[in-house]
Formats: structure tokens, C-alpha cells, sequence
């Protein structure tokens, strides 16, 4: 493919160039013929696209840090034009040697990758964010969707912004505004929540709350200005909704909610901080413009900078002059001797890091009486260890037996049949009071709080011997189900929730069953990044990575295990559980995958490949093979017979979004970027690509290996045929980013969680005719 540079008519032959990653939107690519460019061209041609580029091209903000010789905005430099003229894309500077933002606010990845960085330099961090802002508003344009993601820092803390073809522009003659249509709630203003940001022009006013939300985070260890303990009965809202209602904990008025007991205090901060944030989090709920603005910020953040003085037990600790003592002092006390900002002699030492198996190395078990991480200790077998840990031969009582390719007999009961089942309800009332007795016991089981069901909608996909109709909707939360899970018989569902819980439902009626207090305590909650099933359906596991727990329940036995937050888990976010192996699998932003023993809490081997974080699992059919996938692209699979290791060959460097199996135990499907890929097993070789409408966030494949359903940031889900490869419909109900899915093991039902925090409920039919 070759474009032109409009600026110049020079044509780029794309053939030669290098792919550096996919979007939802856009593909960008490395140039041969100039290192200090990319390109970017997008997969669908907008009307849009000329008229905001060239406005963009020809009014570039002025740059803050032009004197440092550094980038501010990865801003577009060029046009590109296809044969037709039509603009398809746009050079912009190719930027290199950063890191998101969020590793410099978390303070584990602060700890690990840049030590030295203390808080004079978040401070600094924050102002440099504040001055590019700055810039942006004066020469009229707004971002709209201020976040975390598109926020880069050098070691010296520069900082650059990138995705600016997102951003709103205002065309400066025809005055036509083109929307930013997108953003993440956590960082929206209390006006525009639940708005459709697509028929709103923003404003520099809420461009600020977000930037305040950044500034919060990084001058307070990454603690969001919304978070707390809340106290008031029931379950807490979301940050959206704490958002929405003024929730700030550390304002004048009084709000049902305390500050986290975890984080710094608020008085910390440099005194006229403290009045800013009052002023944008508190003042700003009923008047937006009362807002500091981007430059007042910048002032303000290089006062407090310049009123730091240094401790003298640690000349890594900073902070303000209005306070008697050192706060991170106190912090590292508090903490255990975790120093957030350790010394230099620490850091020369290595003390900073936390303890990461480079290798694969099995690690011994210290006797169970000397465990300290574990609460419960029922261990099933004689004596943990690999001796043990060996496979089922297919004859033992209770291993699944299965015939590849053999097809599920075609369901004959009709919906209302399905919701009244007449077919072993014995059994099904077993599992359902199982669930039931495990949240009795824990002892801290809630109701679920507010459920709304909504009528079965219109959206209906109806082709060839495929139907699939919506049946229930129901509005369980306002933050993103990213997690779900599927007993084996079908009639219970597992989701996450952003509130520390896992929510448990009865299926196919989606009528709330328990919910299990998984990650919360005195201290607040935390919210559920992983859960996991084992196929079985006898234990249950959840992960946050907010709190590096991992909980899990024996829901046969009411019995419940806990991993507590310890050396060996760092940011888990993926999970998969196998109990024909006694394991559980964790997949860590600390970039390694992690073997445990189920009923004992024993690290039993560590995979660390050092090529980024590990965020999708997934584990075969046969449970004979665990895949893991990263946010650089890279796959790994694992043999869980001889438990070795190996890499398969990469297709492409974009984060894989979502990982499933195929039935035959034979073939996996990863999703990247927009591209979906079936893979053999064996080689890894790519045997059919096919292509969603948006970025790829779930994928699921139904019980006969027939069907495959995938989903993500469009907010659609595709139905593929998987004997044909086609595509063969798209279901449209979400109101965002679908990201989870699962079929029944029946394969009658598909359950849908999206960023809206709804759980939707599919009827699948004749999915097995021929």
C-alpha cells in the first residue's frame, strides 16, 4: 500500500514499512525512510478525518518544553492521502523511551522500575502535565477524554500525550467542532456523567477535573479523590457515582464517606494544593468554572515543589515545610518497612525490588505448620509437592469424558421450558445451595444491592441455523463486568465486582443468588480484577490487584482459603484454575505466571518471561495446557503434564485482549487489536484471521465448537461461524466496551458483561443443527 505525503506529494510504500500496532481504529507503522516518524492510518474512512487533521496540522499548539529539546504532544505533522486524495491517515513523531503514567502513581511499579524517582520529581511530574494542558486550551482546543493512557513520562519528567487525534478540535475558520466522543469515568466531571459524550462539546472547565484527578493520584500514591470506606449501609457506589454526588472525602461538607485508611493523609499536601483540590472537587460540583485551571495548577505545583525539604534519616523522602515530621517516615512504618521512596543506598542494594524468579525454578514447600499466608488448611492429599502433582488417567471416576467433535444433542425445550426445568432440578438445587451454604459460611455475604431487570429488547441475530434473541438485561453496577465465570451445569453465574464482591447469579432468570464479600475488610474494598471456576464447579477463585489477595472457596465443603497479600503476588489480573492438577494459575503485571497448590497455598513453580505483563490466561479443554498472552504481544504456552515452557511465534506487538480454546484441545484463539487469530497448538502457526469491528476484549467459543463470539471496545458482539469463518451477525445492546463473554455449557444461553456494568442475558438456539 503506498500513501502520500500531502505536504510534498512524496509517496510511502507502507509494504516495507514496519507494524508497530493495531487499534480499533488505526493501524500504525514505523518508517524506513524516516526513524522520527510514524504513520497512522485508520481502518475506515471518515468525512471527518481531512477537514480535523488539517486543522490540526496547520494550528499546532506551541510547546512547553521546546527549550529541553522534548515533545509535548505526539501532534500530527503530515496527512496522508490514498490514490483517490482521500486523507487515510497522518505522520506524527515517533516517541520512545517513556512510560505511562500509571507506573509512576502506583507505587509498586514505582518502587520497581524507577526507584529514584521521589516526589519532587511527581510534583514536577504533575506541573510539566498542567503546562501542556496549558498550551492545548490556549490555542482552543479541549482533550474530553483526560485519562491515564494517553500520558507518557521520561525519567527527567517530561511528559508527552499522545492519541491527539482524538482530542476536540475546533475547526478555526468554519468553527465546526469536531467531538471527542469517548471517556473514562473515573475522570469525568459530575455534569457529564452518564452523558453521550458524542453530542456534547467539551469545555477546558472539565478538561480540568480529570487533570485534578491526575495531579491527585500522583501526589497521593495513586489514590483516586473519590475512593473511601463508605458508611452508609449497603454497597458502596461507584466512583462514577461518588463522582456524580459530590462524594469528595476530604472536603468541608459532610459526604458518607471517610478517606481510605491506606493512603497518605490529605494534609500532606502543600497547603495551597489542599485548597485547589477542595476548590475542583468540592466548589466545582455546583460550579464548574470555579475550577482551578490548567495554569494555576502549574503555579501552585511549583510553589509546593520549591517549599520541599529533604529528611534527614532518608534523603529520598521530600515533603512539605508546614508539617513537624516526615510523612514517609511515618508511611514506611506503617507499611512494614516498604519505603516508597527507599534510599540510594537501598536502591544500590537492590532493596527496592520486591524478590521475582527469573528462572523457572521449583520452589520447595516449607512445612504446612510453618504457612503464615494461608487461613485454612485442608489439604486434601498426603503431602504437597510435584509427586503428587501428576494427571488423571481418563478412567477415573468423574473425569469429563468427551468425544472431539462429537455434536450436544439439539435442545427440545422451549424458553419457557428452560426457565421451569424439569430435567435433574435436584441436582441444579444442589449446586445453587452449595453456593448459598459457602457465602452463609464466610459470614459476610450482602445483598446485592439495587438489580434492575429490564424486558427482553428487540436485538435478535437470526441467520441460517442460528438464533440468538436478548432475554434479560440486568443493571447490576456502574463500573465494567470484566470478569465472569460459568458453572459447569449451567445455572449459576459468577461476575466481579469494582466493590470488592463477587456477585452470584441463578441462570438462565438472572435472578441474584449471593454475594461474597471477596476482597473487602476494615480498611475498604478493593475491587475484583479475576475470578475463575474450576471445571468442575467445586471452587471458586477471585483476584485484585489493588490488594495482591487471592481468595478462594470450596463451595462443595464451605470451606474458604486465602493467599494474603505477600511477596508472590504483584498486580494479578488474569486467573485460571485447574483441578485436575490441584493448581491455580495467576497471570501478574509483574510479568510472570505463577503455579499454586489449590488446598495448601504452596508456590509450586514460577514462569517469568520478562516481555511484559501477563493479563489473559486460558486453559484447555483437556486442562493439559495453559496459554498466556501479554501486553507486548508475546505468547507462552505451558505444558501442564511436564510442566515445561515455550515461546510461540509472535504475530504482532499489540496487547492480546482475549484468549480461548477450541473444543478439539488442538487449536486456541487469541484476539489482538482488531485481528482475531485461530492458532494451532502445536506450531502456532496462524490458520484463519478474521477481523471484528473494534478492538478485541472477549471471545468465546460455544460447547459443539460451532460458534464463536467475540466482543469489545465498538460495544458490539460478533457471531461467527467457525465451519465457514464467516461472520454471520452482530448483537447490539451494550451501551460500552463488551468485556466478557461465556456460552453455557449447553450451550442455550451467551452472557455478555460490558463497561455500562450490565449483565446480559442471550437465548441461543439451533446452534447445533446442521
Amino acid at each position: 500500500m503506498k500513501l502520500q505525503r500531502h505536504s510534498n506529494q512524496h509517496w510511502i510504500d507502507l509494504q516495507a514499512a514496519t507494524e508497530l500496532g493495531v487499534g480499533g481504529e488505526a493501524k500504525v507503522y514505523g518508517l524506513s525512510e524516516d526513524q522520527t516518524l510514524v504513520a497512522k492510518v485508520y481502518h475506515k474512512l471518515k468525512p471527518e478525518y481531512g477537514p480535523k487533521l488539517a486543522a490540526m496540522v496547520e494550528n499546532p499548539p506551541n510547546n512547553p518544553t521546546a527549550s529541553q529539546n522534548h515533545l509535548s504532544f505526539a501532534w500530527p505533522e503530515d496527512l496522508l492521502l490514498n490514490q483517490k486524495q482521500e486523507v487515510v491517515g497522518f505522520l506524527m513523531p515517533r516517541i520512545s523511551g517513556m512510560r505511562p503514567i500509571i507506573d509512576l502513581y502506583n507505587p509498586k511499579t514505582r518502587r520497581t522500575q524507577w526507584p529514584w524517582f521521589e516526589y519532587s520529581r511527581l510534583h514536577r511530574t504533575a506541573r510539566n502535565l498542567a503546562g501542556a494542558l496549558k498550551s492545548l486550551h490556549e490555542r482552543g482546543y479541549v482533550i474530553g477524554d483526560v485519562n491515564e493512557s494517553n500520558i507518557l513520562v521520561t525519567e527527567t519528567t517530561l511528559i508527552t500525550l499522545v492519541d491527539m487525534d482524538s482530542i476536540q478540535v475546533k475547526h478555526p475558520q468554519t468553527k465546526e467542532v469536531y467531538r471527542c466522543p469517548v471517556g473514562k469515568p473515573e475522570f469525568t466531571p459530575p455534569e457529564l456523567q452518564g452523558q453521550s459524550f458524542g453530542n456534547l462539546n467539551r469545555t477546558p472547565e472539565q478538561d480540568c477535573f480529570g487533570l485534578a484527578v491526575l495531579i491527585f493520584q500522583l501526589l497521593m500514591e495513586g489514590t483516586h479523590p473519590f475512593a473511601g470506606v463508605y458508611k452508609m449501609p449497603g454497597d458502596p457506589p461507584a466512583i462514577a457515582q461518588r463522582i456524580a454526588e459530590g462524594y469528595f472525602p476530604h472536603g468541608m461538607r459532610s459526604v458518607p464517606l471517610t478517606p481510605m485508611p491506606v493512603s497518605p493523609p490529605f494534609t500532606m499536601l502543600y497547603p495551597k494544593l489542599q485548597v485547589l483540590f477542595r476548590r475542583c472537587f468540592e466548589e466545582g460540583f455546583d460550579n464548574p468554572h470555579v475550577r482551578p485551571d490548567a495554569k494555576m495548577w502549574q503555579l501552585a505545583l511549583q510553589e509546593a515543589e520549591r517549599d520541599l525539604i529533604t529528611c534527614s534519616k532518608n534523603d529520598q523522602h521530600h515533603y512539605g515545610s508546614h508539617l513537624d515530621r516526615c510523612p514517609w517516615c511515618d508511611r514506611t512504618q506503617r507499611l512494614k518497612g516498604r519505603d516508597p521512596f527507599p534510599s540510594q543506598s537501598a536502591v544500590k542494594r537492590g532493596l527496592h525490588l520486591k524478590p521475582v524468579n527469573r528462572k523457572k525454578i521449583p520452589i520447595q514447600p516449607a512445612p504446612t505448620h510453618q504457612w503464615t499466608g494461608y487461613r485454612a488448611l485442608p489439604a486434601p492429599s498426603p503431602a504437597p509437592g510435584w509427586s503428587n502433582f501428576t494427571p488423571l488417567p481418563p478412567s477415573t471416576p468423574g473425569y469429563p469424558q468427551r468425544t472431539t467433535g462429537s455434536p450436544i444433542p439439539v435442545m427440545q425445550a422451549s424458553w419457557r421450558d428452560r426457565r421451569q426445568p424439569s430435567l435433574h432440578p435436584l441436582l441444579a438445587g444442589v449446586f445453587v445451595l452449595s453456593l448459598a451454604v459457602a457465602g452463609v459460611w464466610y459470614g459476610n455475604q450482602t445483598s446485592i444491592g439495587e438489580i434492575r431487570f429490564r424486558s427482553p429488547q428487540k436485538t435478535e441475530l437470526n441467520q441460517g441455523n442460528v438464533q440468538i434473541e436478548l432475554a434479560h438485561t440486568i443493571d447490576s453496577q456502574k463500573e465494567p463486568i470484566n470478569a465472569i465465570a460459568m458453572s459447569p451445569n449451567g445455572q449459576v453465574l459468577a461476575t466481579n465486582g469494582m466493590d470488592g464482591t463477587v456477585k452470584l447469579w441463578e441462570l438462565p432468570s438472572g435472578n441474584p443468588s449471593q454475594t461474597l464479600q471477596a476482597h473487602r475488610d476494615q480498611r475498604g474494598s478493593y475491587a475484583v480484577s479475576a475470578i475463575a471456576l474450576s471445571p468442575d464447579g467445586k471452587l471458586l477463585a477471585s483476584a485484585s490487584r489493588s490488594d495482591d489477595g487471592l481468595k478462594i472457596w470450596d463451595l462443595g465443603n464451605s470451606k474458604q482459603w486465602e493467599i494474603e497479600p505477600q511477596e508472590g503476588l504483584q498486580g494479578v489480573v488474569t486467573l485460571a484454575m485447574s483441578n485436575q492438577y490441584k493448581i491455580l494459575a495467576t497471570g501478574s503485571r509483574d510479568r510472570t505466571v505463577k503455579l499454586w497448590d489449590l488446598y495448601n497455598g504452596f508456590r509450586r513453580l514460577t514462569f517469568s518471561w520478562e516481555t511484559g505483563w501477563v493479563n489473559r490466561l486460558a486453559l484447555s479443554p483437556d486442562q493439559k495446557t495453559l496459554i498466556a498472552g501479554t501486553d507486548t504481544g508475546n505468547l507462552y504456552q505451558v505444558n501442564l503434564v511436564n510442566l515445561q515452557d515455550k515461546m510461540l511465534p509472535k504475530i504482532t506487538n499489540t496487547a492480546v485482549g482475549a484468549l480461548v480454546f477450541m473444543r478439539d484441545n488442538q487449536r486456541f484463539i487469541v484476539g489482538q487489536g482488531s485481528q482475531i487469530f485461530i492458532r494451532d497448538l502445536a506450531s502456532g502457526a496462524v490458520q484463519v484471521t478474521l477481523l471484528h469491528p473494534g478492538e478485541v476484549r472477549a471471545l468465546a467459543v460455544s460447547p459443539d465448537g460451532k460458534i464463536l463470539a467475540s466482543s469489545g471496545g465498538d460495544r458490539t458482539i460478533q457471531i461467527w461461524n467457525l465451519d465457514t469463518q464467516e461472520a454471520i451477525g452482530l448483537l447490539r445492546d451494550h451501551n460500552g466496551e463488551v468485556l466478557s463473554l461465556a456460552f453455557s455449557p449447553q450451550g442455550d444461553l451467551l452472557v455478555s458483561g460490558g463497561a455500562d456494568g450490565n449483565i446480559k442475558i442471550w437465548e441461543v438456539s439451533s446452534i447445533n443443527n446442521q
